[in-house]
C-alpha cells in the first residue's frame, strides 16, 4: 500500500491485497477459458478472458457482466443502444483499425 493511506486504511478495516492476490487474479483471466474437459474456473461465466476483476482482500470477484447488465441504467438507454451498435460494427469483419485493409466507401 502507499504508505500515505496505508494506517487509514487499516483502521478502517478494509481488505488489503498482496501482489500475489493481484497476480493470481491475471492468471484466472489469462487461462479461464483454456479449461481442459469441460474444467475451468469455478463460477466463471464463459467467455471470462479479459473481464473486469475486483480484488480485495485476497479473493478476485468477476463484475464485468453485473456491469453489463446494469449497463441502461447507468449510461442511459439510448447511449446504451447507440454503444451496442458502435461495438457491433467495430467487431464486424468488414472493419479494421488498419486503414490498407479497409473496404473502400
Amino acid at each position: 500500500m502507499v504508505k500515505g493511506i496505508e494506517k487509514g486504511w487499516a483502521e478502517l478495516n478494509l481488505p488489503a491485497n498482496e501482489p500475489k492476490d493481484v497476480a493470481l487474479s491475471i492468471v484466472t483471466c489469462a487461462t479461464a477459458n483454456r479449461g481442459q474437459n469441460d474444467q475451468t474456473h469455478k463460477g466463471a461465466n464463459m467467455p471470462f478472458a479479459g473481464k473486469i476483476m475486483f480484488v480485495a482482500g485476497g479473493k478476485s470477484y468477476e463484475i464485468e457482466d453485473s456491469l453489463q447488465k446494469l449497463e441502461p441504467q447507468w449510461l442511459g438507454i439510448e447511449n446504451s443502444r447507440v454503444l451496442e451498435i458502435g461495438q457491433a460494427y467495430l467487431m464486424s469483419s468488414g472493419t479494421s483499425w488498419d486503414t490498407s485493409k479497409s473496404s473502400k466507401i
